[in-house]
């Protein structure tokens, strides 16, 4: 029996997903799964001495730590046979969170294997986990608890491998290669960094995790969410966006061409121009929002924790500049640099949106970012300036602040990307969902009919769907047709 289409369009199905039973097999596998992830983490801290990271490795610990690891990919491996979504596996190696991800795992294998046998093997486990973690998301039957405890024990384990290289880790204090025959990149400042930006991009997936109590979405797959909040009438620019354009356009170049020169650190009158031109920027942004801004839209921009993170850098980077300062004239660079990162973020709530503008502001800032952490990178900006001192371990204020700097470029790319992607201006930059296991999409009442096909393997014609298709709003007919 066909259930009419308006049915399904205008409420929620009851059960679609429904309460599976989990196999016998998937259960004793989850549990083989947990008891070695915890046995292996428990061992490979014992084989490890941080502060002798070259001694001999203990050959019973580190047996035990094998087989844990071995029973744990074991258990894995029986948890994924027969129990996996292909369509979901292929949407995972389209999503940029999870190439990132990937990118960043790459970088720990490589970098440690500058480093020693056990802290080679210790990278390799935790990358294992890492990839574990990610993979159950294209799992169909599987324990919520266990999801759980496999997301808290990764969170717990990765918050410890930023902060032991932080106050302890002095055996990974060791050059990995020198730029420019004088800049030297330290092995534990970059290991930090790698963990501290995984972190940042595991944290919505996980809040996804820890929130989803019916594990309808997906963890790490995701879409812009559809802005409804756009005034999408076609009319004349009205004079003060013309001014605020203009305001905008010449406070850039006066800021950005005298800070290139670096005249404002020598000149009295090139550091009030540098400063006047942060304050005509300031002024455009203002009239540019001025009766223009969503108040829908700003709740939702900070209930997002990609947006929530950045800002919280932002400010960040702030409070490590006015701490150690090179140059007095820093802190009005740093004010730059903080408040047209969250003006050009503010502009995702704008109701008339003006995209040659959003896009030449979003260009700038992806500039200007490179150009600090190639600054911090390989060049010799902030060279030598030391931070804070805990327990007697230097952290220079140059590693602290090309982390920062790479989390929040790396948070904003595929914002970005979306922004020039979207010629309709229908999404928002910086919001984004998790996705629907049934429909594909960021809602239950917008779907992809061809993902539904593919995950229900229902009679549905593909190339029908593909002659037929023609926006992104679709009832959910084809899913009754598919349950029944």
């Amino acid at each position: 029996m066909r259930v009419p289409a308006n049915s399904w369009a205008t409420e929620r199905p009851k059960k679609v997903l429904g309460e599976v039973e989990i196999p016998k097999r998937v259960r004793y596998s989850q549990g083989a799964v947990y008891v070695g992830m915890i046995v292996a983490i428990v061992f490979s801290q014992l084989t490890y001495n941080p502060s002798n990271p070259d001694q001999p490795l203990n050959p019973v610990y580190f047996s035990a730590f094998v087989c844990a690891l071995a029973v744990t990919w074991v258990g894995n491996s029986m948890v994924l046979y027969k129990n996996t979504s292909f369509s979901i596996l292929r949407k995972l190696v389209r999503e940029p969170n999870v190439w990132q991800i990937a990118i960043l795992c790459i970088g720990l294998l490589i970098l440690d294997g500058f480093g020693s046998t056990a802290s080679m093997f210790r990278s390799f486990a935790y990358v294992l986990g890492l990839v574990m973690l990610v993979l159950l998301d294209a799992v169909e039957k599987k324990s919520r608890m266990f999801v759980l405890s496999a997301g808290a024990v990764y969170t717990l384990l990765t918050i410890y491998h930023v902060l032991i290289r932080v106050f302890a880790m002095p055996g990974e204090n060791i050059v990995i290669f020198v730029v420019l025959e004088k800049y030297e990149m330290n092995l534990r400042s970059l290991k930090r960094s790698i963990f501290m930006n995984q972190l940042t991009l595991m944290l919505s997936g996980l809040i996804t995790l820890f929130a989803d109590k019916k594990m309808e979405k997906l963890m790490f797959c995701t879409k812009h969410e559809f802005n409804l909040n756009l005034n999408h009438v076609k009319e004349d620019e009205q004079r003060s966006h013309k001014i605020a354009k203009c305001m905008i356009a010449l406070g850039s170049i006066l800021f950005i061409g005298i800070f290139l020169s670096r005249l404002q650190e020598t000149s009295v009158l090139f550091g009030g121009l540098y400063a006047s031109g942060l304050v005509c920027i300031w002024c455009g942004f203002m009239l540019l929002g001025y009766r223009n801004l969503s108040s829908k839209s700003l709740r939702r921009l900070g209930s997002e924790v990609s947006v929530v993170t950045v800002c919280s850098f932002l400010l960040m980077i702030f409070v490590v500049d006015v701490s150690v300062l090179e140059h007095p004239i820093d802190i009005v660079s740093s004010l730059g640099y903080v408040t047209c990162g969250l003006s050009f973020i503010s502009m995702d709530a704008f109701i008339k949106r003006q995209r040659a503008l959003t896009i030449v502001v979003g260009t700038c800032f992806v500039a200007v970012t490179l150009y600090n952490i190639c600054g911090r990178g390989f060049g010799s900006t902030e060279e030598g300036l030391v931070l804070i001192k805990p327990f007697g371990h230097i952290i220079y204020k140059r590693d602290v602040k090309r982390s920062l700097f790479v989390n929040i470029g790396s948070l904003l790319l595929s914002g970005v990307i979306t922004l020039f992607r979207d010629s309709r201006r229908e999404r928002f930059m910086f919001v984004k969902g998790p996705v629907y296991r049934l429909t594909g999409e960021v809602s239950l009442l917008r779907q992809s009919q061809l993902y539904v096909a593919s995950r229900t393997k229902s009679a549905i014609n593909i190339k029908q769907i593909n002659d037929a298709e023609g926006g992104p709003a679709v009832a959910l007919t084809s899913v009754a047709v598919a349950v029944k």
